[in-house]
């Protein structure tokens, strides 16, 4: 929800970064959502809407919930409270706080190698750029599905027992 990076010297750095698109597969025991116009940031800033009963004055979106802005300081320190342990938290730990799911199609990035270092007096910039234009894909599948272990069971069963499935039928 918050990505973040953290710079020992944030005076001018350049970053690379590399982006893979990832499909994951919707599973009871690892819930996703695959509808494509889902918005997980937009989940969980209405779940924290609903929870605490405001949105954050700020939020562009006025269709979250239709809730009010927070006006005391009470409630906007109740958002800032539970943003705070949103950001430390894991993807299962999220979900418990807020329901939402992860998407099933989403765009992934990591920073490639260490970031450059600029040596440039009196300016302080930090630049993002890719390390190409191309996108990997990864995509999830079932190693072993269910049916493969069926088929091989009843093979190795057949072979060194004899044993048939249509033999129970006679």
């Amino acid at each position: 929800v918050i990505p973040f990076l953290l710079l020992d010297n944030p005076m001018s750095k350049s970053i690379s970064v590399h982006s893979t698109f990832t499909t994951k597969i919707n599973r009871p025991k690892f819930p996703c959502n695959p509808d494509q116009s889902y918005s997980y940031n937009h989940c969980v800033r209405t779940s924290l809407a609903k929870r605490i009963g405001c949105k954050y004055p700020f939020y562009e979106s006025s269709h979250i919930l239709n809730a009010p802005s927070c006006n005391t300081t009470e409630e906007l320190v109740a958002h800032w409270t539970t943003n705070f342990d949103i950001f430390s938290a894991n993807q299962q730990q999220i979900f418990n706080i807020t329901g939402c799911e992860l998407p099933c199609n989403y765009y992934q990035y990591s920073v490639v190698g260490t970031p450059h270092k600029y040596e440039v007096k009196g300016h302080s910039y930090i630049e993002l750029f890719y390390t190409s234009t191309d996108i990997t894909s990864s995509q999830e599948v079932l190693l072993y599905p269910f049916d493969s272990f069926v088929s091989e069971l009843g093979g190795a069963l057949g072979l060194f027992l004899g044993f048939s499935f249509l033999g129970l039928l006679d």
